[in-house]
């Protein structure tokens, strides 16, 4: 384990983070499970594809496997279990408290990974309210739970989701995680060899699904790309409710210019 090691000025390798990870020795009342080792390799190789500065909640085996040491000096694990506190990366985190994080890591992190102890939308709200806080900009999620959170999952983010093809595979774990990116994933299209196949009826639902959602994050970034020189703002965007709400779900609201009774009566008519 990372606290039986001697500080190092460099940052270890791979080998001497594997060494630093027993995947063996896991708290069940943490109710810890760690993914296989062909799982971690690939779904590293999907993370140091794509982040620059990355956080990983509750995936302490995907932390200590990566072998690139500049994004490993850009990154931090968010994790409640104090055995690996010694790791310059390690910042305690406790999902009961999402908005206890450091200031200074705010906005701070384009790859946000998540793999919580449990998979229930009370807990996953708690780590949505915590990626808010630490995800720049324009951040890639990459998460993993139940096929049956994909929707949960989605209004969480805010973004659509999509499900790859590989899934990952935990070995002692008794029900079948999937994988879900905020993009398109090459990487992880190629099924985990180490899971019995899937049926084409669900392969073929699951593309379907992943084209709409492709189609979906499209049009949304057309939409904001979009030249507005010489748009007018609509009406109801020009007036300011004192309310501040949204003057089109005011069903009293009557926009300038108009009255609500006729004739220029500001008042119903006697």
């Amino acid at each position: 384990f990372c606290t039986l090691l001697k500080p190092r000025r460099q940052l270890p390798t791979m080998a001497a983070a594997s060494a630093s990870f027993d995947a063996n020795k896991a708290e069940a009342d943490l109710n810890q499970y760690w993914y296989s080792e062909h799982t971690i390799k690939t779904m590293v190789k999907e993370i140091e594809m794509f982040a620059g500065s990355a956080a990983f909640l509750s995936t302490p085996s995907l932390y200590f496997a990566l072998t690139k040491d500049s994004l490993r000096a850009k990154s931090k694990l968010f994790e409640f279990d104090k055995q690996w506190e010694s790791d310059p990366g390690f910042v305690f985190y406790d999902y009961n408290e999402p908005e206890k994080v450091p200031v200074g890591l705010w906005e701070s992190f384009d790859y946000i990974v998540v793999d919580p102890p449990f998979i229930t939308a009370e807990v996953w709200a708690k780590y949505a309210q915590t990626i808010k806080l630490i995800a720049k900009k324009g951040a890639r999620f990459f998460f993993t739970s139940v096929i049956e959170n994909h929707q949960m999952l989605e209004e969480f983010a805010d973004t659509a989701l999509m499900v790859p093809v590989f899934r990952p595979s935990i070995p002692k774990l008794v029900y079948q995680y999937h994988c879900f990116t905020s993009y398109e994933s090459h990487s992880l299209a190629e099924p985990n060899p180490e899971l019995p196949p899937e049926d084409a009826t669900v392969l073929n639902a699951r593309r379907l699904a992943n084209d709409m959602r492709e189609s979906q994050n499209a049009f949304k970034l057309q939409a904001q790309l979009r030249p507005r020189e010489g748009e007018a703002p609509l009406p109801s965007a020009q007036h300011q409710h004192p309310s501040g709400a949204d003057p089109a779900m005011q069903w009293t609201y009557v926009p300038e210019g108009l009255t609500e009774y006729p004739e220029g009566h500001s008042s119903a008519p006697p």
